[in-house]
């Protein structure tokens, strides 16, 4: 996605010229943006009490503590009134791509980066925190790295639980849908969920206990775009 980064210049300086800009640009095109004159006329007194307070604090032999405090506060106001008068002035009308230059501002960036659909292939360790409790952590498997950012994505993770000996038909047509035989790909694994974390404990029935379950995961992203499943990974619930 397109990054945003704070417009005003870093030193005080660079904000002071700026402003100077802007004043004589806003004086033309006050009927345009419908600036009040009491707030064109503040705008301009707020430049003149930064310029003079900035002024005092160049000379390091003369300058003292409330010097400092007073240019502090001047420019706090003068920030405080350009970021207003962007925001709710000079958007409306839009600013043009010569009004972006004029004012000293950066022309927007629009065109947004497209977040593609994964290549990246997800593994997954498990640890088992407590009493029926399986701990999935994901990670990328080794020779498949994710270019994007993890925030782009999250993962689509499919699972099901066998019986030792494999479930009854009672069992496989139940509500927990049990596996029969030992699953190898990703749609013999009945129960899916969506997980935007690198770690999701799931906690299963005492009855469940002694149980192996089974796991595979995929990245997918905003626009609902999969990428390609994982191995099947499995672990004995403890």
């Amino acid at each position: 996605m397109a990054q945003v980064t704070d417009w005003l210049p870093t030193n005080r300086k660079g904000r002071l010229s700026m402003a100077k800009v802007w004043q004589g640009i806003v004086s033309d095109r006050v009927s345009d943006w419908k600036i009040p004159d009491e707030e064109l006329t503040n705008f301009n007194t707020l430049v003149s009490d930064a310029q003079e307070a900035f002024d005092k604090t160049q000379d390091r032999s003369t300058r003292n503590h409330l010097d400092t405090v007073r240019c502090n506060k001047a420019f706090k106001a003068l920030d405080a009134t350009m970021r207003f008068f962007k925001k709710h002035y000079f958007l409306m009308p839009p600013l043009t791509a010569e009004d972006f230059a004029s004012l000293l501002l950066n022309t927007p960036d629009i065109i947004r980066t497209d977040i593609p659909a994964p290549t990246a292939i997800p593994g997954m360790e498990f640890s088992h925190p407590g009493f029926g409790q399986v701990t999935v952590h994901l990670k990328p498997m080794i020779g498949s790295i994710e270019s994007a950012k993890k925030s782009n994505y999250n993962f689509n993770i499919r699972y099901g639980i066998r019986p030792f000996n494999g479930a009854t038909v009672e069992e496989a047509l139940g509500q927990k849908r049990y596996l029969v035989n030992i699953p190898t790909q990703a749609e013999d694994l009945p129960q899916s969920n969506f997980i935007k974390h690198m770690k999701e404990t799931f906690t299963f029935g005492q009855d469940e206990v002694g149980k192996t379950v089974y796991f595979c995961v995929r990245y997918q992203n905003a626009k609902g775009q999969p990428g390609p499943w994982s191995p099947i990974f499995h672990t004995v619930i403890s």
